[in-house]
């Protein structure tokens, strides 16, 4: 009791789950391996989240929620829009790859520039 059950390493430890849930999700490997890794890291962070009180109501609909892609998101739609705005930065278009980047966000994607090139990935909350 003198260091509050260590609840503060308990949320560290759902932490370090969702960030391995994270990497393996945006990991571009699909594979039954990879599948039946994610079951397992989902499993223990639901089941170290319900021994703090956490998600008590149907964690498996929250994680069904949170990576459900909106209908209106085209993948194919997006690497199109990605491209152009590869394309307009080349130019030196600033104000269109802007553009683009906010339109996508608008929608809920996420882009994420690197040395390898751009990636995108689902917004967690809509925007406002």
């Amino acid at each position: 009791m003198d260091d509050d059950l260590n609840t503060a390493a308990a949320l560290g430890l759902l932490f370090d789950k969702v960030h391995e849930l994270n990497r393996l999700l945006d990991s571009s490997v699909n594979n039954k391996d990879l599948r039946s890794r994610l079951k397992r890291e989902r499993d223990a962070l639901i089941e170290c989240a319900a021994s703090l009180g956490l998600l008590w109501d149907r964690p498996s609909q929250l994680l069904a929620e949170i990576t459900k892609a909106p209908a209106e998101i085209d993948p194919e739609q997006i690497e199109d829009m990605i491209m152009q705005r590869d394309r307009a930065r080349k130019e030196r278009d600033w104000a269109r790859a802007d553009s683009i980047r906010e339109e996508l966000f608008q929608k809920g994607i996420i882009l994420e520039d690197g040395p390898e090139g751009t990636n995108w990935r689902l917004r967690m909350e809509k925007p406002a």
